[in-house]
């Protein structure tokens, strides 16, 4: 990486041409810069705002002295220490989220250094006083009672000047060898006992050690050393993960305010604005965990055969499903931990040259003509698995099965093997589709885990040998973490941490096959080399490259087009689109934003309000160029073409908002629940719904032809009903399987041949439909 460091010519210009001792507010921000110069930097005498993030800076200098600077904004660089807090003397908030070797102790450590503060990332100072307060109690004493017994009398009359490094590191030493420093749980902790050792020695020095009142009369100090853990001053210590293998350590950053730009230190950064919530009874969201007023269920049987497999309840062939009818149905799905916590709209916060743009609403289904699409082969119902359990009870109908993707076959690009990947809950599993049985699983022990996506890569793990190759799964969800997962041996072997909230999607680079992107519930989308792991100790150097923000939105689906060199994102209220011919240089904020058209006026999520957009839940690539999407509420999918939406003028540094207009509109059923993704493969593309039924469309013959007008939508090829199920032996655990109740298809995976065709449902069931041999 070369080294960019800031010159005077760059703080000018992004100063708009003031003189370095009259700029009070600086942005430098995604600058690419490796390095400060205190000699130009300490000319801004008057700044109070400055924003580094975004740059790759490893350290502040020590003489880097801003004495105005009220707010510093360093998030998403390379910092491993935040001793700069004493060079900026009346700094009030500070972030350093993103940083990967930076956590919770640090933020304690930035704390002690400058008693200033008030915020650092999203938390107020006074919460994190308390558990300074806490530790520094909880040591001082044992530092103290250790000086009298051991260093109190040699220098009863003082430390001279030149001795007191001497004696300082003579004292940390005696520490240590007295386990005092071993028992320190954390670097905080560390940090506190070293600095109090400090302390001890200048108070010595100055003789101010003995006017104190600590000692108590008549109390010997050898049996006060003997009385140091009293229950009031220790704090406990919280549950730890589990050590991973040459892990990058770091706390989960938090949700990081937005950084004010205009000098004014923002006093209440941390709280969001409240949005409008939707009408009456269509408020609620689905849930991404499990539904936390369930009753619990007695364990069941342990549904293992006796191989050790999960095996499955057999299902009848399909026949046409009841109308099953829910008090559910129209309830809308959430995925945080709050279940009051009502779906409200979402804000667009794109802005163009004329203001705030809305999606154009094209004409009511009603005018629109319907064709008949070309059949497909029918699918029969083969095996329905309950694997998510996290007791491994068939009974558990509360856990949803998020996502599910096929094995891709190591050097057979584009083709897969007939293992599927699913997560749900706390649980990975890989089922063989053939057979139906769980031939691995991976259950992750971090409480607040929950996994909401996966993605599959295969990786070249001998740089001179490009045909030793393996694959890599990744998988993540409400910890805020990546995790790398070698499924041939089940071994997790790294955790990628940089989001601060739960994380909705992953997508692997089709090219580069270790760059890997993450959208998160933080509006983030995090560009990552994973690098190549030895499998030998499953060491591995994985990096953070690039953070691209959603404005205003989180991402829900990530989609790769190689024809145009393009990231798209479907989102909570709108779709974006990054350029990336020169991946060194994506642009932070989207390029452009892709105003979808809203099919349905009387759509449940459309609004007089022209800031709000549809929920994108479905974002799928049909080809290259082909893109079909699903928004909440509207009855039709929409294909386009991406290459004619991408305009030939180089796109500037303001996001471009472009209408969208569809090529195609594919019928499919309104309904108000989020969350169903999509799925498209060799031209076929399905469609859960919140019935229980898979909608096919075959979209071959539509990709070679002349684009159809979307004046016609084009009817489902196939729709494969919920079939009537027979369970058996497991009746009695699986009851609610018999219930009339709806199931909501949350997610589709086909593999390349579209011989096998896996879903994954709110009741928890991974479903394996496979291509019927009879002709239909």
């Amino acid at each position: 990486m070369a080294n960019v460091t800031v010159s005077e010519a760059m703080i000018r210009k992004a100063g708009n041409g003031l003189a370095l001792s009259k700029i009070k507010s600086l942005n430098l921000s995604d600058k690419d810069l490796t390095h400060l110069d205190p000699t130009v930097m300490n000319k801004l005498v008057t700044l109070t705002t400055l924003d580094l993030s975004n740059n790759n800076i490893c350290s502040i200098p020590d003489n880097l002295l801003l004495p105005s600077l009220t707010t510093l904004d360093i998030s998403d660089n390379e910092l491993s220490s935040v001793s700069f807090g004493k060079n900026f003397p009346q700094l009030t908030s500070l972030y350093i989220a993103g940083n990967h070797d930076l956590g919770k102790s640090d933020r304690l450590v930035a704390m002690v250094e400058n008693s200033n503060l008030t915020h650092i990332d999203d938390q107020r100072s006074s919460s994190l006083s308390q558990v300074v307060r806490q530790i520094r109690s909880k040591f001082e004493i044992q530092v103290k009672a250790k000086w009298e017994v051991l260093f109190a009398e040699p220098y009863a009359t003082g430390i001279p000047e030149e001795e007191v490094d001497k004696v300082t590191e003579e004292f940390i030493v005696t520490l240590r060898g007295d386990g005092l420093l071993k028992n320190a749980d954390s670097k905080f902790e560390k940090y506190m006992l070293e600095k109090l050792a400090k302390e001890m020695v200048e108070s010595a020095k100055n003789m101010s050690i003995y006017k104190s009142t600590h000692s108590l009369p008549g109390t010997p100090r050898s049996a006060r050393l003997n009385d140091l853990h009293s229950p009031e001053t220790t704090p406990v210590r919280q549950s730890s993960r589990t050590p991973v293998p040459n892990r990058r350590l770091m706390d989960t950053p938090p949700l990081k305010p937005p950084t004010p730009r205009s000098g004014v230190p923002n006093a209440d950064c941390s709280k969001t604005p409240d949005k409008t919530p939707k009408a009456e009874g269509k408020g609620k969201k689905r849930r991404r965990d499990s539904s936390p007023g369930s009753v619990s269920k007695p364990r069941a049987k342990s549904f293992r055969t006796e191989t050790g497999q999960l095996s499955s309840p057999k299902f009848s062939p399909k026949s046409p499903a009841s109308n099953k009818k829910t008090q559910d149905r129209g309830r809308k799905r959430r995925r945080s931990l709050t279940p009051e916590s009502e779906c409200k709209h979402k804000t667009k916060s794109y802005k163009t040259q004329t203001g705030h743009l809305s999606s154009p609403k094209y004409t009511s289904l009603k005018e629109l003509h319907i064709d008949q699409l070309p059949p497909v082969p029918d699918y029969d119902p083969t095996y329905f698995v309950r694997c998510h359990s996290d007791e491994d009870g068939p009974s558990d109908d509360n856990t949803k099965v998020w996502r599910c993707a096929f094995e891709p076959k190591p050097n057979c690009p584009g083709e897969h093997t007939n293992l599927v990947a699913t997560v749900g809950g706390k649980i990975v599993c890989l089922v063989d589709c053939q057979t139906g049985k769980v031939m691995r699983r991976f259950k992750d022990t971090d409480k607040k885990e929950s996994f909401y996506t996966l993605a599959w890569t295969t990786i070249s793990v001998d740089k001179d040998n490009s045909s030793e190759t393996t694959n890599i799964l990744a998988v993540a969800g409400d910890a805020c973490d990546v995790k790398l997962i070698h499924p041939s041996q089940l071994v997790m072997y790294a955790t990628l941490e940089g989001h601060r909230r739960y994380i909705s999607c992953l997508v692997f680079h089709p090219t580069y096959s270790t760059i890997l992107f993450s959208g998160g519930k933080d509006n983030r989308i995090i560009m990552w080399d994973i690098g190549i792991p030895n499998l030998s100790d499953y060491s591995t150097n994985f990096r953070k490259l690039k953070c691209l923000v959603t404005p205003g939105t989180d991402p829900l689906n990530l989609a790769l087009s190689m024809s145009t060199n393009s990231l798209l994102a479907g989102c909570e209220s709108t779709c974006y689109l990054w350029k990336l011919q020169d991946m060194q240089k994506v642009s932070k904020e989207p390029d452009l934003e892709l105003c979808l058209p809203i099919t349905d006026d009387n759509s449940d999520t459309s609004s007089d309000d022209s800031k709000t957009g549809d929920i994108v839940d479905g974002l799928v690539l049909l080809s290259d160029n082909f893109v079909v999407t699903k928004c909440v509420g509207n009855s039709c999918l929409t294909v386009f073409d991406l290459k004619s939406c991408i305009p030939m003028k180089k796109p500037s540094r303001q996001t471009r908002s472009i209408k969208v207009t569809p090529t195609a509109l594919l019928n499919y059923t309104r309904t108000t629940v989020d969350y169903i993704y999509l799925a498209a493969s060799q031209g076929l593309v399905a469609a859960g719904d919140d019935k229980g039924s898979i909608h096919l469309y075959n979209l071959n013959q539509f990709l070679g032809e002349k684009p159809i007008s979307c004046d016609t939508t084009l009817q489902q090829s196939k729709v494969l009903d919920w079939p009537e199920v027979t369970l058996g032996r497991h009746t009695d655990s699986m009851k609610d399987l018999l219930t009339e109740q709806a199931v909501v298809i949350n997610s589709i995976a086909m593999n390349h041949s579209k011989d096998y065709m896996v879903c994954g449902t709110d009741n928890n069931l991974v479903c394996i439909w496979k291509r019927s041999t009879v002709k239909t």
